[in-house]
């Protein structure tokens, strides 16, 4: 349900209270046939996302391409994120 201009973001661990926040900005989300390999290509400078799904929901039928490009990186300080995806199972 990702559509042009929505923000989606990424978070990697670098210690116990310190993230990194990757904040992605979906540039097209469009639907292909399951045979198109263009899709895996590597796109612009390496700081592009892509995410993909098959479509209808439990078929293999097409695919479903959100492609985002990173707009911003920080880090970022979140003490009780860590508390939270420690215990994540």
């Amino acid at each position: 349900m990702l559509d042009s201009g929505d923000e989606v973001w990424y978070y990697r661990r670098v210690n116990d209270q310190s993230w990194m926040r990757y904040v992605y900005t979906v540039t097209r989300s469009y639907e292909t046939k399951p045979d198109d390999a263009a899709v895996f290509d590597a796109i612009g400078t390496g700081s592009e996302l892509t995410f993909y799904t098959c479509v209808p929901i439990g078929t293999a039928d097409n695919r479903w391409i959100i492609r985002a490009k990173l707009d911003m990186s920080q880090q970022v300080f979140y003490p009780t994120m860590v508390e939270s995806y420690d215990n994540m199972s």
